[in-house]
């Protein structure tokens, strides 16, 4: 009898320890957006150096300099700069979305082919930041970070009272 009541207490005590608090994922959710949304911004000061076929990295050099993992990259299907600038304005734009929590899974997933095709893009360029933002977007892809404080749970109505309880524990 003791046996099953501390294993029951144990149980207990893992699923509180390990529980994700869904506010602290929606403040993530909006800081991830919000730097999204300045890393597009500062990226458009380098527009045509960086992003743009007649710039320091024409797409033959960087799918040279890369190998085959540039194979994917959104950035490269095209040479022009209509589509560098439309690569860039999907960052910002899932940035936004990510922040005021609307289509949270999309906006994310969006986020993420959106950084990595242009960090593949500029691949030459990149650094430890950038590699960061991608994994960042990776695993945000598959945790509930519209559950609350967004449009999402508003609109599903899911928003809940002061302290949320926890949805996903590991």
């Amino acid at each position: 009898m003791e046996a099953s009541r501390n294993r029951g207490f144990s149980t207990a005590w893992a699923r509180a320890a390990f529980a994700l608090d869904l506010r602290s994922l929606a403040a993530y959710r909006v800081a991830l957006g919000g730097v999204l949304v300045a890393d597009c911004l500062l990226r458009t000061r380098d527009f045509r150096l960086m992003h743009t076929a007649t710039g320091m990295f024409t797409p033959d050099a960087v799918r040279e300099y890369a190998g085959r993992a540039t194979c994917w990259s959104a950035a490269l299907l095209s040479d022009s700069d209509a589509w560098a600038a439309a690569m860039l304005a999907l960052e910002g734009v899932a940035g936004l979305l990510l922040a005021v929590g609307c289509a949270t899974r999309l906006a994310t997933i969006l986020a993420w082919v959106a950084v990595v095709s242009i960090v593949r893009r500029t691949a030459p360029a990149t650094n430890a930041g950038d590699s960061w933002l991608a994994c960042q977007l990776f695993w945000a892809c598959f945790v509930p970070l519209g559950a609350v404080w967004s449009c999402d749970a508003r609109r599903s109505g899911r928003e809940a009272g002061p302290r949320p309880e926890c949805a996903w524990s590991a």
